[in-house]
């Protein structure tokens, strides 16, 4: 074998243990943060933002504090991440019931979207998002206050979006549609409220769908009348 051929062979080598080491050790990083995503996802929702602390979700995860640190900078970052994680799932999550409703049926599609946050979103998810909005106070410092409005616009910015294109081509004006999204958006927030009050009283809502239907039909008694 030439030297030439020894050496290629060798470099060729090197590059694919280095590949397969590279591939699982980010499969396995990736692993990790999930793992601690979850874990401090948990610990925020039960605790808020304050009182989780870095030492205690690395403790929930089993590994040392330094070691989170690897993962995530910083506690603000780490949140953000969860939160982030969150849109593209909330997305996903609406599109999935407006997908069960036929076009043509334009009211109850946008009942879908009540239907989600109301219904379908999981108590720590509900919570999480209240929190979010509460991280917006001047409580909190700047970067994590810019963080948090930073959420809660994509959130809305969905609404907005689903809703819209729900909307598009029915006869129905620019400036109805807005007004609409606008009542709708603050009218979710209101009832997700509401919920969350139950929660907090102890009250466990046996049946989310109920309070789903009976939040959009209070909601659509008056506020069909802006698309009119």
């Amino acid at each position: 074998m030439s030297i030439k051929l020894m050496y290629n062979t060798y470099t060729a080598m090197v590059y694919y243990t280095y590949f397969l080491y590279a591939t699982t050790m980010g499969k396995g990083n990736i692993m990790k943060k999930n793992e601690i995503k979850a874990k401090a996802f948990s610990l925020f929702a039960n605790k808020g933002y304050h009182d989780a602390s870095m030492q205690e979700i690395a403790k929930a995860v089993g590994i040392n504090k330094a070691t989170l640190y690897f993962y995530f900078p910083g506690k603000a970052e780490l949140y953000g991440e969860i939160m982030q994680d969150k849109i593209p799932e909330l997305c996903d999550a609406i599109n999935g019931e407006i997908a069960t409703v036929p076009e043509d049926n334009m009211t109850a599609r946008l009942k879908c979207i009540f239907n989600v946050f109301i219904s379908k979103l999981s108590d720590e998810s509900l919570i999480m998002w209240k929190r979010t909005m509460l991280m917006c106070t001047n409580e909190y410092d700047q970067s994590v206050k810019d963080k948090a409005k930073k959420l809660l616009r994509e959130r809305d910015a969905i609404i907005a979006e689903t809703t819209r294109g729900i909307l598009l081509n029915r006869n129905i004006s620019d400036e109805k549609i807005s007004n609409y999204i606008e009542c709708s958006t603050a009218a979710i927030r209101g009832f997700s409220d509401m919920r969350l009050i139950h929660m907090l009283d102890d009250a466990p809502i046996h049946n989310k769908e109920s309070l789903a239907d009976k939040a959009w039909e209070q909601f659509w008694n008056g506020g069909k009348s802006l698309l009119g």
